[in-house]
């Protein structure tokens, strides 16, 4: 049997200190989640108990008036309360009149005007402490201004140089804002802050490079020719061969001849053939423009 099972004491004991350390840890929590709307009600509350004390202020002042018209003649008492209260309420009065100024003043500032008189201020203001941190700078700096004001001495020589020699060329040369000495023709020119584009050169090329051709009418023309040419030569090898006396066949006979020669030799100047040979070299343009 165990014996941890007859601990009651260590068992309650455990049961409580968890139940403790829970409600520590939620009140914890709670006291960190703090509420979000309270302090506003609570001002809004303050706001309106203030109110109310100034409109019952103003009719005890329009009773008091009216009593004065009876018993002006009397002595009148004050206590020190109302007198706190009294200067309680006229400097809440004049806090109210700070705050609407200063609306009024934040109004005027989100306009044109107000931007306006607001951007001057800023730049008198950056003016005064540039030309302060100067008059403090200059007495630490009279040995570096003295050596500098030597060097710009030798940089306004060589502008000058540089103007005279422009001048001698014939050029109307002005000083930029950066001291700089530029042709005045080129500030005038349009559009001189435009970059250029580069241009694209392309290397010169035929008008059917880089693609295939198609078989040129020239082509076709040369290898008719040509086989028209290989005809005629076997024929007049043919003819030649025969003996001067005109024993073998003659020149007139073309029976020993195939019909393929034949057409190949015969003289293709009718419409048909001229029809034919114009359509083929229209299919053959055609093709050439497709490619």
């Amino acid at each position: 049997v165990d014996p941890s099972i007859y601990a009651y004491d260590e068992v309650f004991d455990a049961m409580k200190e968890a139940k403790d350390r829970a409600k520590a840890q939620r009140m914890t929590s709670a006291s960190k989640n703090k509420p979000r709307y309270i302090e506003n009600l609570i001002k809004v509350a303050q706001q309106r108990k203030e109110d109310h004390a100034v409109v019952r202020e103003r009719r005890i002042l329009e009773q008091q008036g009216i009593d004065d018209e009876q018993f002006g003649d009397k002595e009148v008492f004050v206590t020190g309360g109302y007198k706190k209260h009294k200067g309680t309420l006229q400097d809440k009065n004049q806090e109210e009149q700070r705050q609407q100024e200063r609306d009024i003043r934040d109004r005027q500032r989100l306009e044109g005007a107000g931007l306006y008189r607001q951007f001057i201020e800023r730049s008198t203001d950056d003016h005064r402490a540039v030309v302060q941190a100067g008059v403090l700078g200059k007495r630490d700096t009279t040995s570096t201004t003295n050596q500098s004001s030597a060097k710009s001495d030798t940089g306004s020589d060589d502008v000058q140089g540089l103007i005279h020699d422009a001048i001698k060329r014939g050029e109307e040369v002005v000083l930029n804002d950066d001291q700089q000495v530029v042709d005045k023709r080129q500030l005038l020119k349009p559009g001189l802050n435009i970059i250029p584009k580069k241009k694209l050169v392309v290397a010169p090329q035929s008008a059917g490079a880089g693609r295939p051709r198609g078989p040129s009418r020239f082509s076709s023309n040369r290898d008719t020719g040509a086989h028209r040419t290989a005809g005629l030569s076997s024929f007049n090898e043919r003819k030649g061969s025969q003996p001067p006396g005109g024993h073998g066949p003659s020149s007139s006979d073309t029976s020993h001849l195939s019909p393929a020669l034949l057409a190949s030799l015969q003289r293709r100047n009718d419409e048909a053939s001229i029809a034919a040979a114009r359509e083929r070299y229209l299919v053959r343009r055609q093709l050439r423009l497709d490619q």
